[in-house]
């Protein structure tokens, strides 16, 4: 048999920090540490675009991706595997459930439209119907329940009857089950939070902004009443459970002026929450167009300028990458829209795909539910799992090294209302992360 030449892979990157070789695959996740001299020259060599024969490749290089047989197309096979993931996983079901649209809070840069409407009995039983039908005529192995709203833990009693429920059945057919929450955090004291763990509700989202002062004035209640105090004590309180499982993510929306002050309060959060359970995680504030703002919020031509201020902050300061780094991985910065296997139930029950355009009963209505039974028109659910492949061409995605990340635009909204696409923010600073990651691997003394 004649000897096959092997290429490096159009998706490998290669870094030197401190003298040492790192190595990361966006198409397979890979990172890792080359440290052998005779490694360390092969990649050199492949790098510099010369071909090694089987005869000689080391087979490490080979078993972890970082090289391929040179006749291999990578396009045909990393559009295979995006294809898979994103439309054709039916092992998994992933529903992000509004159990009411109403909020204690009234946060000034809120895109939702506030109402006093709660999941009626009916919608309620429909849905644990549908659900226990859905997972047995699709043969499902994993159910995710993620609550949102408005502000759920207001329909707290309806969150554990539904809990309840749906873990049973799941517990008794073998299926894997597990809950997410998206919560302002007022009322998420730590008995409520104990007693949703019993139903596999593990991992939170909760949003500060900023120090009290900032906080109090972008995150109020209803009546206009201060929120920073409550929520914080409550987080503080979290740290008591004993429960490894538990995961909090503290969500900080910045704008222009918290930038000035951002590292003091994160240096404070990182003093707080000295807990790998809790992490840390910055997002602009993106107003609604029709909301005027007593203050500045970062556009998306100086989110790139701002995000890189932040992250030379973390570098400094050494908090974790634990939620950005992540976003590097294969098919990780795709939203939860583009995945054939998530729905968005609202509270009356229509079936939806995204929860930030809850009024867009045109592009955003796939269904409802009812005789017990998700009806999904599959024609307009198709148009949110991939979008043209003429916007992926002009747009460069095919020759992009990122391309396996976020497989062709973050957010279908773009290609739904605007034909054309959305790139990650990470894309401008996947190789900043991985940098950062490496760095502080090898400070640990340890890799992937």
């Amino acid at each position: 048999m004649e000897p096959i030449n092997y290429k490096i892979s159009k998706y490998t990157k290669l870094f030197w920090e401190n003298k040492k070789l790192y190595v990361y695959n966006t198409a397979n996740g890979l990172k890792a540490n080359i440290f052998e001299d005779d490694l360390i020259e092969q990649i050199k060599r492949l790098n510099n675009g010369e071909m090694i024969s089987s005869d000689e490749i080391d087979n490490r290089l080979v078993n972890t991706g970082i090289c391929i047989q040179d006749f291999v197309d990578e396009d045909a096979v990393v559009q295979d595997l995006i294809t898979h993931t994103l439309t054709n996983d039916y092992t998994s079901l992933r529903l992000i459930i509004l159990p009411t649209r109403e909020c204690n809070l009234r946060c000034v840069y809120c895109y939702e439209n506030k109402r006093a409407e709660y999941m009626h009995d009916e919608t309620v039983r429909n849905l644990i119907e549908a659900i226990k039908k859905y997972i047995v005529e699709k043969h499902i192995k994993s159910l995710v329940i993620e609550w949102f709203g408005g502000e759920p833990l207001l329909s707290y009693e309806l969150i554990i009857k539904i809990s309840a429920e749906l873990m049973s059945f799941c517990n008794d057919n073998y299926i894997d089950y597990s809950m997410l929450m998206t919560t302002n955090g007022y009322l998420l004291d730590k008995q409520r939070a104990e007693e949703l763990l019993k139903y596999n509700l593990f991992s939170y989202q909760i949003t500060i902004d900023g120090d009290r002062k900032f906080h109090d004035r972008l995150r109020v209640k209803k009546d206009g009443g201060a929120t920073w105090d409550v929520i914080y004590n409550n987080l503080l309180k979290l740290k008591d459970i004993k429960s490894d499982r538990l995961d909090i993510t503290i969500r900080i929306n910045y704008h222009i002026e918290m930038l000035e002050t951002i590292e003091d309060f994160l240096l404070k959060l990182k003093s707080d929450f000295n807990d790998q359970r809790f992490k840390f995680y910055l997002i602009k504030i993106n107003p609604p167009a029709n909301v005027d703002l007593d203050f500045d919020c970062v556009t998306n031509r100086t989110e790139v300028i701002a995000m890189d201020y932040i992250f030379d902050i973390l570098d400094n300061n050494n908090i974790g990458l634990d939620k950005y780094l992540p976003n590097l991985n294969p098919m990780s910065a795709v939203c939860y829209g583009r995945m054939n296997n998530s729905f968005v139930i609202d509270v009356d029950g229509t079936i939806r795909k995204c929860t930030e355009y809850l009024e867009d009963d045109k592009l955003n209505n796939l269904g409802n539910i009812s005789n017990g039974r998700f009806n999904i028109d599959q024609k307009v659910h198709s148009q949110w799992l991939y979008p043209n492949p003429k916007f992926l061409s002009d747009k460069g995605c095919f020759h992009c090294q990122d391309y396996p990340i976020c497989c062709g635009g973050v957010c279908p909204i773009y290609w739904l209302r605007e034909n054309s696409l959305s790139c990650s923010i990470y894309h401008a600073f996947s190789d900043k992360i991985l940098k950062m990651y490496f760095e502080q691997k090898s400070q640990m003394g340890d890799v992937e």
